[in-house]
């Protein structure tokens, strides 16, 4: 066990909230994301955060940091490369 497990704290970098975290309805008193809901396509976000709100208990809370900038910047030189990554990019790259 780790030293976060023996505070009830788990990190779960690989799951997807719609299908590995399901069953865990109310599980969840904080739920935190960073740099990760800009790579998913808009259509599943409302999807996303419906999953997100089912995990949470009553008084859970969700915390997301938003990269506006994009992950392709060193890539273009743009700032704003999350506007204009084709579908072509987010299926073959993202994997999202």
């Amino acid at each position: 066990m780790s030293i976060l497990e023996e505070i009830n704290i788990y990190y779960y970098p690989d799951k997807d909230v719609n299908h590995s975290l399901a069953n865990e309805d109310g599980t969840f008193d904080i739920i935190v994301s960073s740099n990760v809901l800009e790579l998913i396509k808009h259509e599943m976000l409302a999807k996303n955060y419906r999953s997100m709100d089912n995990v949470s208990n009553d008084n859970g809370i969700m915390v997301h940091r938003f990269n506006p900038s994009g992950h392709f910047v060193k890539l273009s030189g743009s700032t704003i490369t999350f506007l204009t990554v084709s579908d072509f990019v987010w299926d073959s790259f993202l994997g999202v």
